[in-house]
């Protein structure tokens, strides 16, 4: 098959299914997956669709220039935007959220939740649910943990500064497949099982990614295990 045939082949599956995934691709044209991304990078710089991690999705108007983007919805940008700023509330939450002091945060994302819903309405009221515990379960791993013992407890040792109060940033590298996410799996467990409150962001490979992607994943994720504490507790 032509490369042309095949980048033909992939635009009608991605009309037809919304969505084409490179390992599939793979198989169907009997090639590697090397040359399935190639051509999805060269069909996203065309502006024909938009790539993600594995795959490929239809393009939008986020691929598209800036200069054009500005212009799409501004109206509606405009709303959020205001609405947005007359959260901030004379920027005191976003101060107690950024306090150096441990004892001067959030204690929980519900407080916080509490906080923004006080600015957004003008009020003083409390929401019923406010300070409750958020119930997760606990995610069951395939595999055990092992030849990491210096990482972890170097990574350990860094938990235990936070839960002191000492705020910190830890980067893991290496090559793909050394064990990087199941290391940092670990540690969530560890942290979870201490009583903390663990999120996870992913980075996209894929052109007009949004910006600041990964924080506006853990913010999601942290309000909806917020809204749990809303429901009733079984006895």
């Amino acid at each position: 098959m032509l490369t042309s045939q095949r980048k033909k082949a992939i635009l009608d599956a991605l009309a037809r299914d919304g969505q084409v995934l490179a390992k599939q691709l793979s198989e169907t044209f009997e090639v590697s997956e090397d040359t399935v991304r190639r051509d999805l990078r060269e069909l996203a710089a065309e502006g024909l669709l938009q790539r993600v991690h594995g795959g490929a999705l239809p393009a939008s108007s986020a691929v598209a220039p800036f200069a054009e983007r500005r212009e799409i919805e501004s109206s509606a940008k405009r709303a959020i935007a205001g609405a947005a700023a007359a959260m901030i509330g004379n920027g005191q939450v976003v101060h107690r959220m950024l306090a150096k002091s441990c004892s001067e945060r959030y204690q929980t994302m519900a407080e916080l939740r509490t906080a923004l819903e006080t600015l957004r309405d003008g009020s003083g009221g409390q929401t019923p649910w406010s300070g409750t515990t958020v119930m997760r379960s606990e995610p069951q791993e395939r595999t055990p943990m092992v030849g990491r013992d210096a990482e972890l407890a170097d990574l350990t040792g860094q938990l235990d500064r936070m839960l002191m109060g000492h705020g910190g940033f830890v980067l893991l590298s290496g090559e793909p497949g050394v064990g990087k996410t199941r290391l940092a799996r670990e540690v969530q467990r560890l942290a979870r099982a201490r009583g903390c409150l663990t999120l996870t962001g992913q980075c996209y490979e894929q052109e007009g990614a949004p910006p600041f992607g990964p924080f506006a994943e853990t913010v999601e994720q942290s309000l909806r295990l917020a809204e749990l504490s809303r429901l009733p507790r079984r006895r």
